[in-house]
Order: C-alpha cells, then sequence, then structure tokens
C-alpha cells in the first residue's frame, strides 16, 4: 500500500538529514508519522526518525486544516518536552528539523 496521492515521497535510503543522519530504510508508518532506521554518522550509531505526515490517515486533513494545524504544533511541541526529559521510560530526542516542503521531524 502506498502513501496517499496528495502525501510527498517518502525518504529514501541515504537522504541526508542535518548533514549528519543518513537513511537506511523506513521502519514502519502510522496514521500521523512514518518512522525511519538512519545512521548518526557523527557519532556511529543507529536512530530513528520520526516524521510527520502531511496527510494524517482517516481525518483527511491536509496542511490546510484544523486537525493537522493541531496535530503539527502538538509534533513540535513533543519534540521540545522529550528533548527536556531524561528517563528510562521515555524516548530521547536528539535532534529536530524540517524538510524543505516543511514537514517536521525528530530524531
Amino acid at each position: 500500500m502506498g502513501a496517499p496521492r496528495d502525501e510527498p515521497p517518502e525518504l529514501p535510503e541515504g537522504t541526508r538529514l542535518l548533514d549528519r543522519y543518513s537513511i537506511i530504510d523506513r521502519a514502519d508508518t502510522g496514521g500521523m508519522a512514518s518512522i525511519f532506521r538512519a545512521m548518526d554518522e557523527r557519532l556511529d550509531r543507529v536512530v530513528c526518525v520520526k516524521l510527520l505526515r502531511l496527510v494524517l490517515t482517516g481525518s483527511g486533513s491536509t496542511a490546510g486544516g484544523h486537525v493537522y494545524r493541531a496535530t503539527y504544533s502538538h509534533f513540535v511541541q513533543e519534540a521540545a518536552a522529550l528533548s527536556k526529559l531524561q528517563h528510562p521510560h521515555t524516548l530521547r530526542i536528539y535532534d529536530f528539523g524540517y524538510l524543505d516542503d516543511g514537514r517536521p521531524y525528530q530524531i
């Protein structure tokens, strides 16, 4: 099953993010985000990249919709909040950025 027609293409293998992370492959796709494995070339470790989808599955919303704007805002706030936490039962955010098309991602 491919991405919806309005969805930009996935991140292909070898795509570099923040001049440091190189995409290995896609691990999973959910209704809100796609998850990729990537290599942190600076620290020689595998990391995950969580990329917010442009079209949210099941919502029918796109970048202009209220649901998408709320999800986008939550995604950015989540990155900021998780970056401040250090606990064995929470995810750690190492980095954050935006693709050229404006979609945010978390490392």
